[in-house]
């Protein structure tokens, strides 16, 4: 203890730190046991428990032992952890009373009272027993005596402090003294103590009290030791026991008292933390306070504790810069806005940089020296987590992020200045640096599986080299001028002097910036060889979209190195993906470049047609638009004069077809016939555009089908207004981008979790890996079009026509020479040798031509003509090629049964043929004998003529009677049937009419169908000897009629026969579907004969109140009644029972049946007359026939009634 004291030597901040033991006493000792006590002690693991509820943890302690000196000891305020001497041990190997008394007493009085000055209440004694020493003095007393002394003199003083000891084989002894220094109640330290084994430890008191009192009760303590080392340098299993006990032991105790000690720190911290909202809060200062407690956590071996403590400070950080950015800006923030003097880019080769730690310390670091140091420490931890991945995701996470909080900082206030080109200096030598450093701890077969994480890194330092040239004039073609010059020489000493530890490697990222700077030729080959192998890596990870857009950059740098044929490919490379994918501003962007690119090749023709897109395209400006819309009129004009080849350019991006219009609307005209077609094209140029001509090529074809050339059946299926719409836009993508889901968005909130407060909210999209999935890309829609001129005798064409911003309607007009369908197949419009083409017209668009012979065609009006009174017939004359002169007719042989009725009212109408009217005229009608002329008005070819003409059909009465039944009296059947069965429809006839016309030499017969109104039956009607006959006259038509004068007369010339009528009324009505019925008595005076000739005959007329220009003839009927006398009379009667005057239910009545002949039989009626025979009699026992007379019958029954 009294040797010179030495200045303490700054503390190192290294990855080897290791908590600090200090040792007092003998250093002999301690020298000769420290290389078995530094190697066994992290051995075996140690349980460590923390508060809060956090998981438990084993860890492998180790220890600096150093020697005890008193600048050692923490003073008032210091939260230094890492210069925190956790435990403090006095190693002694006295086994001298006389000894301990002179010296060792003394210099453990002197080292406690230091302690107690300090407060520090963690220590521990050390006795080592060597069996050499004992033998050689015999005075000395037994062990337990030393042991005994140092317990009364240092850990018994006081009557109230708790003693723990532990008794060991071989009278070692452990002695624990608990300090009287008050500590907060339930300490970590406790519980740990509190959990080791139970029989290791007996609790002793000074007082006489034997309970033993629960540890945790102990309203607080610190630990402290009297520990007894036998013979530790022997190799013995009893020095291995005892060392044993003693490692753990010093285990314990170091672990309990590096507990105790975290705990409180964190808690200062904390408390550090809450108030960082108050006025002169530092970040630096509460920076240096966190990041202790992550070295410790490092010291530990506790990484992933470690990491957290550098991600909560790189949080709040990044929480106050975006405050900042909303206006709500610290005080503290102004140390980190100084201006940027060095972006000498991350430093990740050493595990702490201790030079920006030392800027941060002081208050003197720029916001790119925090974060840089930031990262370095996060690096180094992930590196011993192993996750060498994370490191490249959060690289370029960090690089953006710092990127954007110096520009917000440089635009928010101007607090931070940048000079030009130092933040790409910066990026690039940091994705330089991740990237070397993840190389130095994988393999090569690792670096290339997990290319994914890396490949960013690689795009991003291509990108700032990129800017870099540009910036430096290394990419110009001219090279750098002088101010590029002095710029790249400020740049460099940026860049600052290179690392040391970075010095000897030859492909450094401070060499690789440095070389790629010095000169054109070096800049090129290191930009280059970046691009290249980015493009690689991002192909072979499937990342297509963004291959591309490296090579579009690599395409604009070849471009300003005047190597257009280099830079195409990636252009169209980066185009055809582009419109695969659907993305509007990318591609017009790259067709820009493209231009430029395939004006300088000298491609006219891909010139051309890139320019027509761009012209076209509304995301341009339009100065931009008409720029390239005047770039094609310059070629056109310039190219007028010298007659050339065709330059062919599809017609989408020059004007879309919006519509089409037929006159007439049916698209339908006869041969002569004059057919317009009017469409309406849509320009997508920004100025107004002389176009020579504008043509739509025809396809000519000639129907097989001859009835579809007709007018009827083109009028029937042809569009009806002639409107044809054609898509208002061809879209420049794919199909299957036009086809993708809907977006699937909803809400997202976010609660802050103390006060439940709304603190972020926005919109999530659930479905964005479907959207931004790759699509499979089709053909190029970039490639020349291909698309080649018709030529054909068919065109229609429309030339010096001025196409506006905008629709404009077009007017095709053509006289059909031929008859066919035309096919509209080609959109055409040239300007000057330029030829835009529309290479098939779609949906299909037709027009007809017809050449039609002349037809005459007849139809009733009414759904069915009826004979007996005046039906209307139309005549309908189609002229077709055929011109209708004055003097033609038509001439019609007259029917004997049917009348063609002519009035002067009568009128023809003439239609063109498209149905609109053209004129009327009036119609002569002449008749005679054996024809009927009707004279035809002038009408010119493919029109129609129709008129109006009244036919009657003569009523005639059928050949038999129809139907006829006898009522009244039963005839014998088979004889002669005067029935004739008729169904319920009406009876028709057929009349066939020769009609001649004037431009054919043939006749053209027609024939016409009438349907007899009514149908008739007839019936014979008995009364005893008196004899009716009743008519039924039944209308089955639809029309109600007028009956009147019916009448029956005998055709046969009966003298004797007279038939009186039975109806009074002279006129009858007969509605639609009902019956009328008329009967007459048939008298005569003498023998009547033997068989009936009538004919019935009734007027009729229509029951409307139009008066009848003809009079009509009254409706016949002829029918023949045979066998109409009566043969016999029946009378039928039934009896009751004798004795009885009514028929009672289940008694035995008789019926009695008597039939009389009323005249003589014929000699074809005797076979079937009744007669008497044997057989009458055979059951005799149920009736009885009894013959009276030869005209008399009875025929009697018994019978017995069971119902009434």
């Amino acid at each position: 203890m009294d040797a010179p004291e030495e200045p303490v030597p700054p503390v190192i901040y290294t990855m080897e730190n290791k908590p600090i033991v200090t040792c007092a006493g003998d250093q002999n000792l301690f020298t000769s046991i420290y290389p078995t006590l530094s190697q066994q002690l992290p051995r075996e693991p140690m349980e460590w428990r923390r508060s809060y509820g956090r998981a438990p943890k084993m860890i492998h302690l180790e220890s600096n032992f150093v020697q005890f000196k008193e600048e050692l000891l923490p003073k008032e305020g210091n939260k230094a952890l890492l210069t925190f001497p956790f435990l403090h041990i006095y190693w002694t190997e006295c086994c001298d009373t006389e000894v301990y008394k002179a010296t060792v007493k003394d210099d453990l009085t002197k080292w406690q009272n230091v302690l107690k000055a300090h407060s520090s209440v963690d220590w521990l004694i050390v006795v080592v027993e060597n069996d050499a020493k004992k033998r050689n003095k015999t005075n000395i007393l037994p062990r337990t005596s030393i042991v005994d002394k140092i317990r009364n003199d240092f850990c018994n003083k006081q009557s109230d402090r708790l003693l723990l000891s532990v008794a060991e084989a071989e009278g070692r002894v452990l002695i624990v003294c608990a300090s009287s220094v008050p500590v907060t109640g339930g300490d970590p330290s406790l519980e740990l103590l509190a959990m080791q084994p139970r029989a290791m430890w007996t609790l002793l008191y000074s007082s006489s009290d034997s309970t033993t009192p629960d540890l945790r009760s102990c309203s607080g303590f610190s630990l402290s030791q009297c520990v007894v080392l036998s013979d530790p340098l022997k190799d013995s299993s009893r020095t291995q026991e005892s060392w044993n006990a003693f490692l753990t032991k010093l285990r314990t105790l170091l672990l309990m008292s590096f507990t105790k000690n975290l705990g409180k720190f964190e808690d200062d911290m904390r408390t550090l933390r809450e108030k960082r909202t108050e006025p002169g809060w530092s970040f630096c200062d509460y920076f240096m306070v966190q990041e202790e407690l992550a070295f410790v956590f490092e010291m530990l071996q506790q990484f992933e504790d470690a990491l957290v403590q550098y991600d909560e400070l790189d949080a709040l950080f990044s929480q106050y810069v975006v405050n900042f950015g909303a206006g709500d800006g610290a005080n503290w923030l102004t140390f980190f806005c100084q201006p940027v003097k060095s972006w000498n880019g991350l430093i990740l080769r050493k595990p702490i940089d201790m030079e920006k730690r030392g800027l941060i310390q002081r208050q003197e670091a720029t916001l790119l020296d925090l974060r840089s140091y930031l990262f370095s420490r996060q690096c180094t931890l992930l590196l011993f987590l192993q996750r060498p991945w994370e490191v490249a995701q959060r690289a370029l996470e960090l690089l953006h992020s710092c990127v954007q909080e110096l520009k917000l900082l440089e635009f928010c206030r101007d607090w931070v200045s940048v000079p030009p080109g130092a933040l790409d200096c910066w990026v690039f030598l940091s994705c330089l640096e991740v990237l070397q450093r993840i190389e130095g701890c994988c393999d090569r077969a690792q670096i290339d599986s997990n290319i994914a994480h890396t490949v960013g890194l690689w795009s991003y330092a291509t990108e700032k080299l990129k800017s870099l040239g540009y910036l430096c004039g290394l990419v110009s073609e001219q090279g750098p001028n002088s101010e590029d010059l002095n710029r790249t020489v400020d740049l460099l000493a940026g860049l600052g002097a290179e690392r040391p530890e970075t010095a000897n490697t030859a492909q450094s990222p401070y060499k690789k910036l440095k070389e790629a700077l010095s000169s054109v030729e070096a800049f090129e080959k290191h930009y280059l060889d970046l691009s290249h192998a980015t493009i690689e890596m991002y192909t072979s990870i499937g990342r297509i979209r963004s291959a591309k857009f490296v090579g579009k950059d690599l395409a604009e740098f070849y471009m300003r190195k005047k190597s257009p044929q280099k830079a195409e490919i990636y252009l169209q490379g980066a185009l055809k993906n582009y419109l695969a994918e659907g993305w509007a501003l990318p591609i017009t962007h790259t067709r820009k470049q493209l231009a430029e690119c395939q004006k300088h090749l000298g491609q006219i023709e891909n010139y051309l047609q890139t320019s027509s897109l761009l012209a076209s395209d509304r995301h341009l400006t339009g100065n931009e638009r008409e720029y390239f819309c005047r770039e094609i009129l310059s070629f056109a004009s310039q190219q007028a004069d010298s007659p050339g080849h065709k330059i062919v350019l599809p017609m989408h991006p020059f004007a879309q077809l919006r519509d089409l219009h037929f006159t007439p609307s049916n698209a339908v005209v006869h041969v002569g016939g004059v057919l317009s077609v009017e469409i309406t094209v849509c320009s997508q140029m920004p100025v107004p555009v002389h176009a020579e001509q504008i043509a739509i090529n025809v396809h000519f074809s000639i129907e097989k089908n001859n009835y579809r050339k007709t007018a009827e059946w083109l009028t029937k299926h042809k569009t009806a207004n002639g409107i044809v719409s054609f898509p208002a836009e061809t879209s420049p993508f794919p199909t299957s981008q036009n086809s993708l889901p809907a977006l699937e968005l909803c809400e997202m909130f976010e609660r802050s979790p103390s006060d439940n407060s709304l603190h972020t909210t926005g919109i999530i999209c659930k479905n964005v890996h479907v959207l931004l999935r790759k699509q499979e890309s089709g053909a190029s829609l970039e490639a020349p079009s291909g698309a080649a001129l018709e030529s054909g005798a068919h065109v229609l064409k429309c030339t010096a026509v001025t196409l506006e911003p905008g629709p404009n309607a077009i007017t095709f007009r053509t006289q059909a020479k031929e008859p066919g369908t035309y096919t509209l197949r080609q959109l055409c419009a040239s300007v000057g040798p330029v030829w835009f083409v529309l290479p098939h017209i779609y949906p299909l668009v037709q027009y007809d031509v017809y050449s039609q012979e002349p037809q005459l065609h007849v139809e009733p009006l009414a759904d069915s003509l009826l004979a007996g009174i005046p039906q209307k017939v139309k005549f309908t004359v189609t002229t077709g090629h055929y011109t209708v002169k004055n003097g033609d007719s038509l001439q019609l042989s007259n029917v004997e049964a049917m009348l063609i009725l002519g009035h002067e009212e009568n009128r023809a109408v003439i239609y063109s043929n498209m149905r609109e009217k053209a004129s009327d005229a009036a119609l002569r009608v002449q008749s005679s004998d054996k024809v009927t002329s009707i004279s035809l008005p002038a009408a010119p070819a493919y029109h129609m003529i129709e008129f109006e003409l009244e036919v009657l059909s003569l009523p005639s009465a059928p050949a038999t009677g129809g139907e006829s039944t006898m009522l009244g009296m039963t005839e014998p059947h088979g004889k002669h049937k005067d029935t004739q069965k008729a169904g319920h429809c009406m009876a028709t006839m057929d009349h066939k009419v020769s009609i001649d016309c004037p431009w054919s030499i043939y006749s053209t017969v027609i024939s016409l169908t009438f349907s007899m109104p009514f149908r008739t039956t007839h019936s014979l009607l008995s009364s005893g000897t008196r004899k009716y006959v009743q008519v039924c006259v039944q209308n089955l038509s639809e029309l109600d009629f007028q009956l009147s004068d019916s009448h029956l007369v005998d055709t046969g010339d009966s003298t004797d026969l007279r038939l009186v009528p039975l109806n009074t009324e002279s006129e009858q009505r007969i509605h639609s579907r009902q019956a009328v019925f008329f009967v007459w008595e048939l008298k005569w005076t003498q023998e009547p004969p033997p068989s009936l000739h009538c004919r019935f005959s009734v007027g009729f007329s229509p029951a409307s109140e139009e008066r009848l220009s003809v009079s009509l003839k009254p409706y016949t009927y002829e029918f023949q009644v045979d066998n109409f006398l009566t043969l016999y009379s029946v009378r039928a009667e039934i009896s009751p029972p004798p004795g009885t005057e009514l028929c009672k239910t289940g008694s035995l009545c008789s019926l009695e049946v008597s039939i009389t002949r009323l005249s003589d039989l014929s000699d074809a009626d005797k076979d079937e007359a009744l007669t008497e025979r044997e057989d009458y009699f055979s059951t005799k026992l149920m009736y009885e026939v009894t013959r009276r007379r030869d005209t008399e019958y009875t025929l009697r029954f018994w019978t017995s009634h069971r119902g009434v």
